[in-house]
């Protein structure tokens, strides 16, 4: 974004800026590099980190994606091999699951003091919703408080993924708003 582009002394504004990279991360091992701005995965273009994390999430490991870059002005392009979880965490600054990302959402730990305000033991807040099984099936607003998840307390984004992580048909969601009282459920299938 602009700001950031500033900040960073870059010309480009278009597209996902990598901060990062873990040392032997897939996208690492292609030649990316920290200060590399993400253009494109498969000739189709990104400029945000959820349509970059939903174009990883579409992919398999061991699958072959074709990632574009811009590197001080100049465009690159490299082929990164997936591999696992990790092919989602090195490409995307959202550092989740390809699982997650399927769900469309950008997921992270309730912080205590709103888990105390709340009277609640903790939780994971869905930050962003995007593209996916979330916005797909059920009414679920940004700043939903997962608190359970297939019947199981979650504290965490690993948790939650735990909770659902091969689960078949459908799973229910468990939580509270901030600012909306009462307790709210969610039910959405991972098959489709």
């Amino acid at each position: 974004n602009g700001p950031l582009a500033k900040e960073k002394g870059l010309d480009q504004t278009e597209g996902v800026y990598v901060d990062s990279l873990l040392q032997n991360s897939a996208a690492a091992k292609a030649g990316i590099e920290v200060g590399d701005i993400v253009t494109a995965i498969d000739g189709n273009e990104v400029k945000s980190a959820p349509q970059l994390q939903e174009a990883i999430a579409r992919h398999h490991p061991g699958d072959e994606v074709l990632v574009s870059v811009d590197r001080k002005g100049r465009n690159k392009e490299f082929t990164v091999t997936l591999q696992g979880r990790d092919g989602v965490e090195s490409l995307s600054e959202g550092h989740q699951s390809a699982l997650l990302n399927r769900l469309g959402g950008e997921f992270e730990p309730l912080d205590a003091d709103t888990a105390r305000k709340l009277d609640i033991d903790g939780g994971v807040l869905v930050k962003k919703l995007f593209p996916g099984k979330l916005r797909e099936q059920t009414d679920i607003r940004e700043g939903f408080i997962i608190t359970r998840a297939d019947g199981k307390n979650v504290r965490s984004p690993q948790e939650l993924e735990k909770a659902i992580s091969g689960k078949k048909g459908g799973i229910l969601l468990e939580g509270v708003y901030e600012d909306v009282p009462g307790v709210y459920y969610y039910a959405f299938g991972m098959e489709s």
